[in-house]
């Protein structure tokens, strides 16, 4: 007996050219997985009124989909190529924050969980997710792992492949994703004062309606629409130190008289206009450390 196995399955995406519509023949990009809470989503509707007896007449709402995926970051196959919708892209270079339209408009999610024989149907399980439109692009970086993207957002319909039509996993290679030491430099400012840091967390929001878009006489949800101002937010941890090439209390200064913090690069990301905001260390004994939130205008992603 084959049981689906999600350790051995996988999760890949593809650009919609219409709104919800899979494509015919689709290329699926996969990705280096982790982990994914993206599910159908039904309500039960059911009478309201004075009894005793559990309501007999009941139905299914619309349904949608939502949840967040979340895999190892990497520059393989294009990528932040396909994930940059809310961007535009120049060559190797993913810009964040430009005010354009998307480039992707909507995406297909395919997440297959492994565990059996696509010809038979009884064992295999996948699942297609389509109309799935991004609300955050999250980038976390940590000293000790592997960077990660994790994408949150809503779809509009779930379908299970047909028997015979289940894809076959394909992952990137493991060296296409991004470690601690791919993070060449960190550094803040407008002369690039280098500094260290423990670990740092990238979110590009973009807010959209949900489930709410659904509607009397309509049996799908209608595409979700930006519903409020796109913002970019970091937040970073640091040792409190003053030595040669990590002068964090000088950026506590700086945070302290009122000075903007100006660009901050974290290897290939380079945010602009940075403000931040936070809490000064706690007081402790042996070395310090604190962190700063804060928000850019826009994010640059070099890929190459």
């Amino acid at each position: 007996m084959l049981t689906p196995d999600g350790g051995l399955g996988g999760i890949a995406v593809v650009a919609e050219s219409t709104y919800g519509t899979t494509p015919g023949t689709p290329t699926w990009l996969w990705l280096n997985h982790i982990t994914s809470s993206l599910g159908p989503r039904r309500s039960i509707v059911q009478p309201q009124w004075a009894t005793y007896a559990p309501p007999s007449n009941r139905e299914y709402s619309v349904a949608w989909a939502d949840g967040e995926i979340s895999c190892a970051l990497s520059y393989a196959a294009g990528m932040l190529a396909l994930f940059g919708a809310g961007s535009t892209a120049s060559g190797a270079v993913y810009t964040f924050g430009s005010g354009d339209e998307p480039d992707t408009n909507s995406l297909s999610v395919l997440q297959n969980y492994g565990g059996g024989d696509a010809s038979t149907a009884a064992n295999y399980f996948e699942w297609i997710f389509a109309g799935f439109k991004p609300t955050a692009y999250r980038f976390e970086f940590q000293l000790d792992g592997n960077a990660t993207l994790t994408v949150p957002g809503i779809a509009q319909s779930t379908t299970k492949s047909d028997a015979g039509d289940a894809e076959t996993p394909s992952p990137p290679a493991e060296s296409s994703i991004i470690m601690p030491s791919d993070v060449g430099s960190v550094t803040y400012g407008g002369s690039s004062t280098a500094i260290a840091i423990q670990s740092a967390t990238i979110t590009v929001n973009l807010p959209k309606t949900g489930s709410e878009r659904r509607g009397l006489g309509q049996s799908t949800i209608r595409e979700p629409v930006t519903n409020a101002q796109p913002t970019i937010d970091f937040s970073i941890s640091l040792d409190l130190d003053a030595s040669s090439g990590n002068d964090t209390i000088a950026l506590l200064d700086d945070f302290v008289d009122g000075t903007e913090m100006g660009a901050l690069t974290i290897g290939d990301f380079a945010l602009s206009n940075c403000m931040v905001q936070g809490d000064p260390p706690s007081l402790s004994l042996g070395l310090m450390q604190y962190s700063l939130n804060g928000q850019a205008t826009s994010l640059a992603v070099t890929t190459s």
